[in-house]
Parts: C-alpha cells; sequence; structure tokens
C-alpha cells in the first residue's frame, strides 16, 4: 500500500499500490538527410517511437482554464484489481498542452528531445553536443502495436485523439511514432562537419512524469555522416542527460 494524495487534493489516503508507465525509447530509425539550396541549411531526419513497457498506462488529461489562457496537464496515476481492472489513484500537474499549428492538433510539451553527441575516446556518447532539438512536444496515441502480450496490454487503440479537452495517453504494449518528414522531426546539420557521431533521443527529458523506471528512456545510434549520406555503425541505450538549450520555431513546432 502507498499514501497518495487525494484527487480532491486536499486529504491523504491510502491506496493500494500504483501500476506505473514506462516509457521506453526504440532506436532511431530511417535516417535521410535534406538539404535546401534556397538557403543553404542541411537537416538529419528520423523517425522515432516512444512505446508503454509499464504495468499501467500513461495518460495525460487538459484542463483549460481559459482566465489564464494555458492549458494544463495531468498525469492520471492507477491501481489494477485481480480481475485486471484499473482505478484511478491520484493525478499531478507535469506541464502543459499547446496547439500545434503545422500538425493542427493539441500537443504535451517537452516529451522528447534529440541530440547529436560527439564519439568519446573510448567510442562511447561523448559529453560534447554538436546540434539538437530540444524539448519537442508530442500528441500522445496509440498508433504502434510494439507488445500486445504484455499482462493488460489493450488489443486495440485506447488513446486516439489529440483535441484540447480530450485525453491522450499511450497504453501498456502500445508506441507512439512519428515519421521523419513531420515537422521537427530533424535535426539541423548545416553546420556540422562530415564525421562520427551518436544521434541521441530521450524520452520525458525534464524528468516531468512518473515512470517505474527513469533510467530507460534514452536510445541511440553512432552514424558517420558524410555529405549527404549517412552509414549507422551499431545502436545501444547510453545513459546521458539532456542539455537544456533555445528552441528555434521548428524544435518548438513538432
Amino acid at each position: 500500500m502507498i499514501a497518495a494524495r487525494s484527487l480532491s487534493g486536499g486529504d491523504t489516503t491510502t491506496y493500494d499500490p500504483v501500476d506505473y508507465p514506462d516509457l521506453q525509447v526504440r532506436e532511431p530509425s530511417f535516417l535521410p538527410v535534406s538539404s535546401k539550396p534556397s538557403d543553404g541549411t542541411k537537416r538529419l531526419r528520423f523517425e522515432t517511437i516512444i512505446w508503454n513497457s509499464g504495468s499501467g498506462p500513461m495518460e495525460l488529461r487538459p484542463e483549460n482554464r481559459g482566465e489564464e489562457a494555458s492549458t494544463y496537464a495531468f498525469q492520471r496515476l492507477y491501481t489494477r484489481d485481480d480481475t485486471g481492472e484499473f482505478t484511478l489513484v491520484r493525478e499531478a500537474t507535469v506541464g502543459s498542452f499547446a496547439f500545434h499549428a503545422k500538425h493542427k492538433h493539441w500537443h504535451f510539451g517537452n516529451f522528447a528531445a534529440y541530440e547529436l553527441h560527439t564519439v568519446a575516446n573510448n567510442g562511447s556518447v561523448g559529453d560534447d553536443i554538436v546540434a539538437s532539438a530540444d524539448k519537442v512536444s508530442f500528441c500522445l496515441l496509440d498508433d504502434e502495436e510494439i507488445a500486445l502480450e504484455m499482462e493488460n496490454s489493450p488489443p486495440e487503440a485506447v488513446y486516439h485523439e489529440c483535441k484540447q479537452n480530450t485525453i491522450q495517453g499511450i497504453s501498456i504494449g502500445w508506441g507512439d511514432s512519428y515519421e521523419s518528414f513531420l515537422p521537427g522531426q530533424n535535426i539541423d546539420i548545416s553546420d556540422v562537419p562530415d564525421g562520427e557521431y551518436w544521434l541521441v533521443f530521450v524520452a520525458d527529458p525534464s524528468n516531468l512524469l512518473e515512470e517505474s523506471d527513469d533510467d530507460n528512456n534514452t536510445s541511440a545510434v553512432k552514424l558517420k555522416l558524410a555529405g549527404d549520406k549517412i552509414e549507422v555503425f551499431y545502436k545501444e541505450k547510453p545513459s546521458v542527460t539532456p542539455t537544456e538549450g533555445a528552441d528555434d520555431d521548428e524544435k518548438d513546432a513538432d
């Protein structure tokens, strides 16, 4: 049993153990380089999948407070009984939602970070970041079947809308995929010289969300950049912490 804040916000009540979600990031895939001759920019694009390997859903409830011109995001945490039925235990503010003009729906902010790191002398992820697209926002959906054999994984998608007043989330065994052509799914590498780098993806980089394990939110690939060509060497899940940084228009507009 655990002690948790009641939904009414005042008292402390004892509840059954929480079935926490657990975000994991699939290794970066499909890595084209796109160039724009009109302004000389070059971007490394990629597909990402963030999925839930926990024992409970990753669920976010929006609450629009018009007088503050903000839409707050509340994470909802559940427990389940012997039949597998989930009961809401508690919720807490974890950030905010904002309307994404390019995607034309509502996104939860600061859900992912994308960084291009140097390679350390021993071949691991280096400390220096040569390019990044930090603090990327997402619309959380069930749109990729990852591990439906997991206990209590729903056979069909539960979360499938990203309106201002609809609950977003990722079910157990499901993933949220973003293809490489979508806005924000890239890093500007116009000023990055050819060479070897680590492309690092991090889910929940600001640690806003409650999970059963915060140490498995990172994945990476080691790659070689040569002009508009990318060669992938190998993949691993390094332990790295994303660097706080300013967002450009495209980073913030994911």
